[in-house]
């Protein structure tokens, strides 16, 4: 006699089912931090409370690196245009100072 137990034959399937990868906030956070103003991962990472070696590892599972590769290539050009910027203030202003 079979069991009267709801879904008592499709238990199995429900056990081997793997849930959809996830991004935590903080991660998330960071990678925004990386891509909006480009700054390093490490300090990205810092920021969010991570650290250094829990973002290299966050990087390099797929579904991370599919959120980071989201952004338009517009986006990662301007940030990097600006990071350019602001290095090249902070060369001139050293150079002002004590050059």
């Amino acid at each position: 006699m079979p069991q009267h137990v709801a879904f008592a034959d499709n238990s199995r399937l429900a056990r081997n089912k793997t849930p959809k990868p996830r991004i935590t906030k903080r991660v998330k956070d960071a990678i925004d931090a990386i891509v909006e103003r480009g700054i390093a991962y490490n300090e990205a990472a810092a920021e969010s409370g991570l650290t250094t070696r829990a973002m290299r590892l966050a990087l390099e599972r797929p579904h991370v690196l599919q959120y980071t590769l989201s952004y338009t290539v517009h986006e990662i050009l301007a940030a990097w245009a600006q990071q350019q910027q602001r290095k090249q203030g902070q060369e001139a202003a050293e150079a002002r100072r004590g050059g």
